[in-house]
C-alpha cells in the first residue's frame, strides 16, 4: 500500500464528531489538524497540501462558503462534506463545487477512511500538474514576440514556408526561431510541444473561470474526482 502524504484538516463545531475523525485520521497514522469554525481555519491555512472534512451546518461560515472561500484565494483543497441534513440542494451543490463526497452523520467509518485517502491522492496529482503548469508558463514567458508568433502557428500547424511568407521573412529565420521555442520548452517534438502548450492553456482558463464564476455567487459544473453521493434517507 503505497503511503499517503499531506495533512487532514478537520472542520466541525460538534465536539463529538470532531473526536471521531481525530481517531479515525490517528488509525490512519495520517497527520490533521482540527478547527472548530470555518474561519480558525482559514485564518490558520497556508496551503498545505491535504485533504479537507468539512462538516456543513456551523455558526458563522457553512462549509461550502468555506469551499468557495479557499476557490477564490486559490487554495482549494479536495473535500469531504459531512453533514446531518444532506438534502437533495445541498448535495447538488456540493457536487457541483467538486466534492469527493457527502456523508451523512455519524459517518460510517470505512467510508470516511477510503475518501479521505481518495483525497490525499487526489491532491497529490493535482499538485504534481500545476508544479507542471507553472514550469511550462515560465518557460513560455521566456519566449520572445517574433518566437511566440513561430509558436502560434506552429500550434496552427502551419509548414514552415508557410511562416515565412506570412511573417516576412527567411526559411532561414523559421527555422532559427522555432529551434529556439522547442529548446526553451524543452520539447522534442511536435505532439510534445501542442501537448505542453494546450494543457497550460487550458488549466489556466479553467483557473479563470473558476474565479469568475465564484465572484458571481454560483459554483463551477467541475469535480476534482469522481464524486460518491450518500443518499439521505428522506430524499
Amino acid at each position: 500500500m503505497a503511503e499517503l502524504t499531506g495533512t487532514v484538516f478537520l472542520v466541525d463545531d460538534d465536539g463529538d464528531s470532531l473526536r471521531a475523525g481525530q481517531n479515525l485520521v490517528d488509525s490512519m497514522r495520517s497527520p490533521h489538524q482540527s478547527f472548530t469554525s470555518a474561519e480558525t481555519f482559514l485564518d490558520s491555512y497556508n496551503g498545505d497540501p491535504g485533504c479537507l472534512v468539512t462538516d456543513y451546518r456551523m455558526p458563522g461560515m457553512n462549509g461550502l462558503e468555506l469551499v468557495k472561500e479557499l476557490q477564490q484565494r486559490d487554495r482549494s483543497l479536495p473535500f469531504v462534506l459531512v453533514t446531518a441534513y444532506a438534502r437533495t440542494p445541498l448535495v447538488v451543490e456540493a457536487m457541483r463545487l467538486g466534492a469527493l463526497s457527502v456523508l451523512e452523520k455519524p459517518c460510517n467509518d470505512d467510508e470516511l477512511w477510503q475518501v479521505i485517502r481518495q483525497g490525499l491522492s487526489v491532491d497529490a496529482v493535482q499538485r504534481e500538474a500545476l508544479q507542471k503548469t507553472a514550469h511550462t508558463r515560465e518557460k513560455l514567458s521566456s519566449l520572445t514576440q517574433k518566437e511566440q508568433q513561430v509558436l502560434d502557428l506552429v500550434l496552427a500547424g502551419e509548414p514552415n514556408k508557410t511562416m515565412a511568407e506570412r511573417l516576412g521573412v527567411s526559411l532561414r529565420t523559421i527555422e532559427n526561431r522555432r529551434r529556439n521555442v522547442f529548446q526553451k520548452l524543452e520539447v522534442g517534438t511536435v505532439a510534445e510541444l501542442v501537448t505542453a502548450v494546450l494543457s497550460t492553456r487550458q488549466a489556466l482558463e479553467q483557473r479563470t473561470t473558476l474565479a469568475s464564476v465564484n465572484s458571481n455567487g454560483a459554483a463551477p459544473a467541475v469535480a476534482a474526482a469522481t464524486p460518491q453521493f450518500a443518499t439521505p434517507s428522506q430524499a
